[in-house]
């Protein structure tokens, strides 16, 4: 598909079948080629590709048309392999800098971000209370520990307990969950 021509304007669900087959036989390399990248797998793809345009038309009476069909799919298709590859366990996050670096060169590196994100945030909601809102202030709102004693009111020892205590517990939380290391935990 050339990404400079402008997307065919579909009209389903109110085309009907031949539009159906029409958005499909238009859309089924991109989004075949999508889930390639994050699977990694030629028939894996071709499963999930199948699901996303027979879920696709299960729905097509409650469908409102998106913008562009072409991003709407590509995104239904991610979220089908992230499901898919949730599934599969252990989820490894190797601890060598250079390779955690090099994830981020790759084109399934939002797959991983994603899969890790939702890993840490069910980790994150098994801690303290206090231990998470220290921790939250101090690596997603990047909050210095001296502003989350002030913001807290509470030492600026007691973060660094705190910091302590949840790198510690999210460490063995996420082992157990089956994600080996966080290179951004240090």
């Amino acid at each position: 598909m050339n990404r400079h021509r402008p997307e065919p304007a579909f009209l389903f669900p109110q085309g009907g079948e031949r539009a159906f087959e029409a958005l499909f036989d238009h859309f089924y390399g991109l989004v075949y080629r999508r889930l390639y990248v994050l699977t990694r797998n030629k028939e894996i793809a071709e499963e999930i590709a199948a699901d996303v345009f027979l879920d696709l038309w299960r729905r097509r009476e409650s469908i409102t048309p998106p913008v562009s069909w072409g991003a709407y799919l590509t995104q239904a298709a991610t979220y089908k392999a992230i499901d898919h590859l949730r599934k599969k366990e252990p989820f490894w996050v190797e601890a060598d800098p250079s390779v955690a670096a090099s994830l981020s060169d790759h084109a399934d590196s939002p797959l991983i971000a994603a899969e890790l994100e939702n890993r840490l945030m069910a980790a994150l909601d098994k801690l303290p209370p206090q231990c998470r809102e220290v921790f939250a202030l101090s690596r997603f709102e990047q909050l210095s520990y001296r502003e989350i004693a002030d913001t807290l009111g509470i030492s600026q020892k007691t973060v660094e307990n705190q910091i302590g205590k949840a790198l510690t517990r999210l460490r063995k939380l996420l082992l157990a969950a089956g994600v080996w290391a966080i290179p951004f935990f240090s």
